[in-house]
């Protein structure tokens, strides 16, 4: 990343910006939601919404282990991490996942998986869940926080 004059001073404000009270909304049970999620070799980050509100946001770094693993097991990791943190919205509604990898989208008709991603499809298997592709282009939110 180039480091240009005022980065950081305008860093901090989009951030500020996008955690405020007017950005974020209080979740509604009764509606969907919706999971932005994207993984770097930095770490992992997503964006929880409901109707185009933030409800929150989450983001960590790789731990040593998991600066190995192949792009496809990455993006699942952010998913599973997701899912985990806020499981006690999502668990048990309904929930539409965002990913900019397409071929999670088929993730769960898969017949040949490896152990790491047989664990985590039994976790994923307890949500009522779909899983759509959505072009990194698009998904600005979860790829600025992957890659924080």
């Amino acid at each position: 990343m180039q480091n240009i004059p005022n980065c950081e001073e305008a860093f901090q404000t989009l951030k500020k910006l996008l955690t405020s009270a007017p950005v974020q909304a209080q979740p509604d049970v009764t509606k969907p939601f919706d999971v932005y999620c994207d993984a770097s070799g930095n770490g992992l980050g997503c964006v929880l919404m409901q109707e185009v509100r933030v409800i929150a946001y989450a983001s960590c770094q790789l731990r040593k282990h998991e600066v190995n693993y192949p792009t496809n097991d990455l993006e699942l990791a952010a998913i599973v991490h997701a899912l985990k943190i806020w499981r006690h919205y999502l668990l048990g509604n309904t929930c539409h996942i965002y990913t900019d990898h397409k071929s999670l989208k088929y993730i769960l008709t898969q017949p040949e998986l490896n152990m790491r991603q047989r664990w985590w499809l039994e976790l994923i298997k307890d949500y009522d869940l779909e899983i759509h592709y959505h072009p990194g282009k698009v998904n600005v939110v979860a790829d600025a926080l992957s890659h924080r």
